[in-house]
């Protein structure tokens, strides 16, 4: 797994924090409440997973553990935190998951308190420690969190879900200066979203990549037929080789933009992927027609071909949307026959070898992309206008 293997470093970093506070804490026989080990659990199941945070989190306090009631609060603690930090949307929960954690540590102890006849003073440390212990987590998680993703380039789904919000710098360009293309990658979104599900892919990180797949073209979006409004072509005033440059480069600005703005690898690379190899056949016809001396290769946009099944998908739905738009037969056998060609295209093109997608989960790709354009260009009952509604009358 990818991002197990990434947050490998991250996890080992974490944990030695949590140790070396250990160590300082290890003095006295009540400190020892106050370490932040929860963090342990909690970083490692943001940047890896439930599995992955519970098997190193057991071993740690395994190895940390003094004694059996402190190992069997932290495990208790440790578990909930796992459970909780996975279901985590924003940073800002982080503190909050970090005080509910401490509260219950407070209640664990003041059974085992209660049960043992500690007492009362220093049940009272250990329970004040334990609720601090709570805090002291959710800060230092807070803090450490957005060092460990930047460093190691991990994109944690807290990351993820961050870039979806519409207010993202480069979401409110893409939609002042070029509102076609905005209103495209919002519904390649939720094509790439439909067909990511169905083969058990990574649906949100589809839609969300989808939403910076064509940044690009802010560069000159009046290149692009989305953003022309039907007013005037500049492609007319210009030869079929430049228009087919200024096409293809949109990957590539697109790539330099997101890098500027700190997009995470994986977007940058569906920037760069989503076009694969494909030829811009449009211009390159032309071009011969026009009688220019040309080589098909540079009609053809750098790549590479998509690496991923989420990429892929969004190669195929970013087609498949553009032509969908301009198609006059939105029927139900209309659609399916032109998503089944494009999709043969490319398959025929070889854009799809390097990712792996097999056959049969292309075919469940196709179906809901089918299901999802029907929805969105389904037959809309045809209303009679007033004033034959009155003669009926």
């Amino acid at each position: 797994n990818v991002r197990e293997s990434n947050a490998f470093y991250p996890s080992i970093i974490t944990i030695i924090i949590t140790n070396g506070l250990y160590i300082i804490f290890f003095h006295s026989e009540y400190s020892i409440y106050l370490l932040p080990f929860a963090m342990i659990p909690i970083m490692l199941t943001v940047l890896g997973n439930k599995i992955y945070a519970l098997t190193f989190t057991f071993f740690n306090m395994m190895i940390l553990s003094r004694d059996e009631s402190w190992f069997l609060v932290t495990l208790a603690v440790s578990v909930v935190a796992i459970y909780k930090a996975d279901k985590l949307t924003n940073r800002t929960n982080i503190v909050k998951l970090g005080i509910f954690l401490g509260v219950f540590q407070a209640l664990l102890t003041l059974s085992y308190g209660l049960v043992n006849q500690l007492e009362f003073v220093s049940l009272m440390f250990m329970i004040i420690f334990s609720v601090f212990s709570g805090i002291f987590t959710g800060m230092l998680s807070l803090a450490l969190l957005p060092y460990l993703e930047n460093t190691f380039d991990i994109l944690t789904d807290i990351k993820l879900l961050e870039l979806s919000d519409f207010s993202h710098t480069l979401l409110k360009q893409l939609l002042l200066v070029a509102p076609g293309t905005f209103h495209h990658s919002i519904m390649v979104g939720a094509l790439a979203e439909s067909g990511a599900e169905a083969v058990g892919a990574n649906a949100t990180f589809a839609r969300i990549a989808s939403y910076y797949h064509d940044i690009g073209k802010m560069k000159l979006p009046t290149f692009f037929v989305e953003n022309q409004k039907g007013g005037e072509n500049p492609h007319d005033k210009i030869k079929a080789s430049l228009s087919a440059l200024i096409i293809t480069s949109h990957t590539k600005d697109g790539y330099i933009l997101g890098k500027q703005n700190k997009l995470p690898r994986e977007i940058l690379d569906v920037i760069l992927e989503h076009h694969g190899t494909t030829l811009v056949q449009y211009f390159y016809y032309k071009a011969l027609e026009n009688g220019e001396n040309v080589l098909e290769s540079d009609f053809r946009y750098s790549g590479p071909k998509p690496r991923t099944k989420e990429s892929a998908i969004i190669l195929l739905a970013d087609t498949i949307e553009a032509a969908v738009r301009s198609s006059e037969d939105k029927s139900r056998e209309g659609l399916e026959n032109l998503i089944r060609y494009l999709i043969r295209y490319k398959i025929d093109d070889n854009q799809l070898s390097d990712a792996d997608l097999t056959l049969g989960e292309i075919e469940k790709v196709t179906q809901a992309f089918l299901n999802t354009l029907q929805g969105a260009y389904h037959e809309r009952i045809k209303y009679p206008k007033l004033d034959e509604k009155v003669r009926k009358r």
